[in-house]
């Protein structure tokens, strides 16, 4: 829902940019797994409930669907528990 053009208050867009980097940030916290793209929230990421029947792939998994290429700059795990 778009407010009017000269509303101060318009919410930021953070699309996904092809041929540049795209941070991705997943936190998954107890069972809740949450996602940002490019520091917001981006439509059609997984934000939700990580039970057992989608937890089978190991400690990490990244799928990355289509033709185009991935490439990770900087990646790390944590495990507060």
């Amino acid at each position: 829902m778009a407010g009017p053009p000269d509303n101060p208050l318009l919410r930021p867009e953070y699309p996904y940019r092809p041929n540049e980097w795209n941070p991705l940030e997943a936190i998954l916290d107890a069972n809740y797994l949450r996602v940002w793209v490019n520091d917001g929230p981006e439509a059609g990421t997984s934000n939700g409930r990580a039970d057992d029947d989608v937890s089978t792939y190991g400690p990490v998994a990244l799928y990355a669907g289509g033709t185009g290429e991935v490439r990770l700059r900087q990646a790390g795990l944590r495990d507060v528990g």
